[in-house]
């Protein structure tokens, strides 16, 4: 059923009290008259209160046009005059008090609609970027505690206010349990129409009290302790709006595959499933995902804009639903920025570069948030603190990213004057989407559904803890330039230390080279002179000792850098001079068994050669002994026959 509770309300008064219906009462009317119009004007208060309550709750100011209307209409139709506070109504005629009552009624009725008309500026301010805040003066009403337009004032209409701006400071918070108090004392005593609203303004009492509170906590009312578990609250159907409660049961291949399909066009899907990515545990393929998402909304994005509705809203209901679509384009890509600057190694070319893609949706949308640059001064004031650790930095680099920095804290505090002016919420859905339906036959609408609280107060002390550390910037910048100067002169004298040791080193190669030579001419000396060698042996000899100095001179080359100079061994084999080492030890050896070989063909055919001398001189010797024996006889024959 499509009510219109304003329009009831309006429509209701101008028929309970047409115009002129006071002319038509004097002094000489009688009780029974007045009675049933004192009832007539004490049940309108009621009934004000009720419909004027509906139609805030409901949200029916964004979504019916005529309200602006209407309110002009009525604040028209009652004409409120001033009260005299000082008027006795007990001594005054039935008439004075008639005129008096009304008087209240219009007056109160005049406030209420004053406040729903800040309400409605009130809701401007969040969904219009470039609006201007309005302030509206009301009237005082009479003290009258049967008055109930008045708890439209004192109750709807902060809690209406508190679903833009919800109350993270003190004085407001208090101001929710104040109001949680009352509502449940006079629910109790009410009748059942006023219960149905009494009721929901209950839920979204607590609510809102489950927004700013999770763990329990003390109030005092009238001096006596009461404890609160904002978990124990009931919030009824509200309760699949709060942030936590988002992802229950959320299963994220049925939101993907009705992206893939093309199938979602609400906002929510998109909208949680980006901070579904954003808020569960890294993956490498999520920044797939959202880049997939992304690509996916740009779509319903652009289908959306080619709408007029999209494209030039003109009614606060268009208003509301095209600042969604935009709230949540720049949800999407501060998801992703976030992800980024928290879980990757952003360098200044990548933090611009996407920042600037960021700004270029602000401005396209009119939606100047703040979130994109403190995600970027923090993945910056990091970068720096990273470099300044270190002496190998250079100014050039630190003093680009100052600058940046320098830039975004004045976005940042830009962007968070805006935010806080327009009350903004990380995402918006549209008015649909933000739609509950309750068990008393009217909606409830809630414009800050899923999205955790923005503490503004907190942020601004962000802003001042960043001016702060960046002022800190220039002294921990100086302080690392004189710790790189003394690292610099640090290594200086290493580097100096470093070349004696070298030099020191070198010098034993040159030493063992030098006793390598020496040993050398002192064994070719001894060799030269022997006296009983031939001159191919003595070649030889010279040789074989220059091989055997040679292969000594080439191992202590090869094992100096490991012993003398304590160059590690992995780093070492990879150097030319053990490659060439290597070389010359393994020709060396191979040298070494060849004159080996070859010194032992030597002695062989030394041997073989002494071996035929030894025979031919056996040989000889016989001859010699045979012929001196044979001449011995003959000379003893030739003396016996002399004789």
């Amino acid at each position: 059923m499509d009510n219109f509770y304003l329009k009831e309300c309006y429509e209701s008064y101008k028929s309970t009290f047409p115009e002129g219906w006071l002319d038509s009462l004097d002094e000489q009317s009688g009780e029974e008259l007045f009675e049933p119009l004192f009832e007539k004007i004490k049940q309108f208060s009621e009934k004000g209160f009720i419909l004027f309550s509906k139609s805030a709750i409901s949200g029916e100011y964004i979504q019916k046009e005529e309200v602006v209307d209407i309110i002009t209409r009525f604040i028209t139709a009652i004409s409120p005059l001033e009260i005299d506070p000082n008027i006795d109504l007990d001594k005054e005629s039935n008439l004075s008090k008639i005129k008096e009552s009304i008087k209240g009624l219009n007056a109160s009725l005049y406030n209420a609609l004053r406040h729903y008309q800040a309400l409605i500026e009130f809701a401007k301010d969040k969904f219009e970027p470039y609006s201007i805040e309005n302030k509206y003066t009301s009237f005082r009403t009479k003290v009258n505690v049967s008055n109930l337009l008045d708890q439209f004032i004192e109750i709807t209409f902060p809690l209406c206010r508190f679903d833009y701006q919800l109350p993270t400071n003190e004085d407001d918070f208090y101001k929710i349990l104040h109001i949680s108090t009352i509502l449940n004392e006079i629910n109790l005593k009410s009748n059942q129409y006023l219960k149905d609203v009494y009721s929901v303004l209950i839920l979204k009492c607590n609510f809102i009290i489950k927004r700013i509170k999770i763990a329990p906590f003390e109030y005092s009312l009238d001096f006596s302790i009461e404890n609160i578990d904002p978990e124990r609250l009931d919030i009824g159907i509200l309760a699949h709006f709060l942030p936590n409660s988002a992802f229950n049961d959320f299963d994220e291949k049925e939101f993907l595959e009705k992206i893939k399909s093309n199938e979602a066009l609400d906002l929510k899907s998109y909208a949680l499933l980006m901070w579904y990515y954003r808020e569960k545990p890294i993956m490498r393929d999520d920044i797939k995902k959202m880049d997939f998402v992304i690509e996916k909304f740009e779509k319903l994005y652009s289908s959306k804009q080619s709408l007029p509705a999209y494209r030039t809203p003109q009614s606060l209901l268009e208003k509301c639903n095209k600042f969604a679509l935009d709230s949540v384009y720049n949800f999407l890509y501060n998801c992703r920025f976030s992800f980024l600057s928290e879980f990757g190694e952003l360098s200044l070319k990548d933090i611009r570069l996407k920042l600037r893609v960021i700004e270029d949706i602000q401005q396209k949308t009119a939606v100047n948030n703040f979130h994109p640059y403190k995600k970027a001064i923090e993945a910056i004031f990091k970068c720096i603190h990273k470099h300044l650790k270190t002496t190998s930095f250079e100014d050039r680099v630190i003093d680009d990213k100052i600058a940046e920095l320098d830039r975004l804290i004045k976005k940042y505090e830009k962007a968070l004057k805006w935010s806080r002016q327009h009350k903004f919420f990380p995402f918006q859905l549209t008015f649909e989407e933000s739609i509950s339906t309750s068990s008393v036959e009217f909606n409830i609408f809630t414009p800050s559904v899923y999205v955790n609280v923005i503490d503004y107060n907190k942020q601004i002390e962000n802003l001042k803890i960043f001016k702060q550390q960046r002022e800190l910037l220039d002294f921990h910048k100086e302080l690392s330039n004189d710790r790189k100067k003394i690292e610099e002169h640090k290594n200086s004298i290493e580097a100096i230390k470093s070349n004696i040791e070298r030099s020191e080193k070198k010098n034993y190669e040159l030493i063992g080279l030098f006793t390598a030579v020496i040993t050398f001419l002192f064994g070719a000396i001894n060799i030269f002179t022997a006296n009983d060698t031939s001159l191919s042996q003595i070649i030889v000899n010279t040789s074989g000792l220059g091989v055997v100095l040679l292969l000594f001179l080439v191992v202590f080359l090869f094992a100096s850098p490991i012993f003398i100079q304590q160059i590690e061994i992995r780093k070492y084999i990879k150097t030319w001079r053990f490659a060439l080492l290597s070389v010359f030890v393994i020709s060396t050896i191979g040298v070494f068994v060849y004159f080996a070989q070859t010194v032992k063909q030597e002695q062989l055919n030394l041997d073989k050669a002494n071996q035929e001398k030894s025979k031919t001189r056996d040989l000889s010797a016989s001859i010699t002994d045979k012929d001196s024996t044979h001449f011995k006889s003959t000379a003893i024959k030739k003396s016996n026959q002399t004789k």
